[in-house]
């Protein structure tokens, strides 16, 4: 007689599970369980073998890179310092050249101001009563020039 598969009435108490079913069938889950678990260890097993295998392979590629890679950035630090130099020889020489340009502004004025000092000058000198009664005397003086030259 199994009361386990016996229809439950409302006459009749419950009855009692059959802890031997449930024991085979936790102890059935729990071998599939292992053996899932054994299976996904040697797929892992694999997996490992195989990235060690790739890091193998790999790695005389990713030591070369690395070392290319420190290479350049040692080169582009080295240029960083040359632009850095370049950026401050630029600036001196922009800084001589606003000089430059600022002294050439003083000498232009200082030449302009000279010019309209001598033309001042030249104009004082050409109107003087002096110049003006001399000039008989230096075209007289001119055409005895041309003649000795002759």
């Amino acid at each position: 007689m199994n009361n386990s598969r016996q229809p439950h009435t409302d006459d009749m108490p419950p009855a009692a599970p059959d802890w031997h079913v449930i024991a085979e069938d936790r102890l059935a889950k729990l071998v599939e369980l292992e053996h899932e678990c054994s299976v996904a260890r040697g797929q892992l097993s694999t997996l490992q073998a195989e990235r060690h295998e790739w890091e193998a392979r790999h790695a005389e590629e990713l030591r070369a890179g690395l070392t290319q890679r420190h290479a350049l950035i040692k080169e582009l630090e080295q240029h960083e310092v040359e632009l850095a130099q370049l950026d401050a020889a630029m600036a001196r020489g922009e800084d001589a050249r606003q000089e430059t340009e600022r002294e050439c502004a003083n000498l232009r004025s200082e030449l302009a101001a000279s010019a309209q000092r001598l033309q001042a000058m030249q104009a004082s000198f050409l109107s003087s009563t002096s110049w003006r009664i001399t000039a008989p005397l230096r075209a007289i003086s001119v055409l005895l020039g041309r003649g000795r030259a002759r």
